[in-house]
């Protein structure tokens, strides 16, 4: 199925659990909702910036960060901003949620990752992160842990005590930006998306970096599936990669020239998109 979009500046898309509404945010300050059911646009307003980052948390209830240094809380069925985040200092790039602890994590350009409470919309903690723009924040769902990448190339990983996993407090794992990070449920395997092409794979537990696989442009998003056995890999080379991540497959890394050059690759790509 094709959506139609009032804008064609796109920065952000999100689902919600039961797929049948889909969120999409941009240069155009607000968040637009398809309803399938009703086949009807929900425009969501209260923004004053770009839209950089949305998240469902039920059918109902959509997030979204922005360039105005908020983030911000919608209802669909009755339109109406019902929560508003203010803490940081700069353009709010990603959002996360935890369903279990309740609770959200963001990343912005003013450097630090914060975490807030669902329900009373307090800052519960706030990380500082490096000299360099925050890109992405996500949670290790099982784990509780947190991950984020920024433009400085550099990783951070924080337990469910905010306490580093990273000695040092940060992992230099690419000379370009990092633009995406994506952690597994347990916690042990965090995937990066560079700038450089490069997919970066990073084990918690013994501090082995390697590289996943290496596209032909930008990596701009990547992202598990809910069932955690799989990896997708958006880029600037107008394809989608899918990469199996099962345990056995995670070990046995692709050689140094890159997934696409080896034969037994855990990766496959989609067709060119749209």
């Amino acid at each position: 199925k094709v959506i139609n979009l009032s804008s064609s500046w796109v920065m952000a898309v999100g689902a919600s659990p039961n797929g049948k509404r889909i969120a999409t945010g941009g240069l155009d300050n607000m968040v637009t909702v398809r309803d399938e059911d009703h086949d009807e646009s929900i425009e969501l307003k209260g923004h004053q910036g770009y839209i950089s980052c949305i998240k469902f948390e039920s059918d109902v209830s959509v997030w979204s960060c922005s360039g105005d240094k908020t983030i911000r809380k919608y209802d669909c069925d009755t339109k109406t901003n019902t929560a508003t985040l203010e803490g940081h200092s700069a353009d709010v790039m990603s959002i996360d949620i935890d369903h279990q602890r309740g609770l959200i994590v963001s990343g912005g350009c003013d450097h630090t990752v914060k975490i807030w409470g669902m329900q009373d919309g307090k800052c519960v903690k706030s990380l500082s992160c490096g000299s360099s723009d925050i890109n992405s924040v996500t949670f290790a769902k099982e784990a509780g842990y947190v991950a984020a990448v920024n433009d400085g190339g550099e990783l951070f990983v924080y337990d469910k005590d905010y306490k580093a996993l990273i000695e040092g407090g940060k992992l230099k794992i690419s000379e370009s930006s990092c633009n995406s990070v994506a952690i597994s449920s347990n916690g042990k395997m965090v995937y990066v998306g560079c700038s450089d092409s490069k997919v970066v794979a990073y084990n918690v537990e013994s501090g082995e970096v390697q590289t996943l696989m290496h596209e032909t442009d930008r990596i701009s998003k990547v992202s598990i599936s809910p069932d955690g056995a799989s990896l997708a890999i958006a880029s600037w080379s107008t394809c989608i990669s899918i990469c199996s991540i099962r345990e056995d497959i995670v070990k046995k890394f692709p050689p140094k020239g890159g997934a696409e050059d080896s034969n037994d690759s855990p990766c496959s790509s989609s067709d060119e998109a749209m």
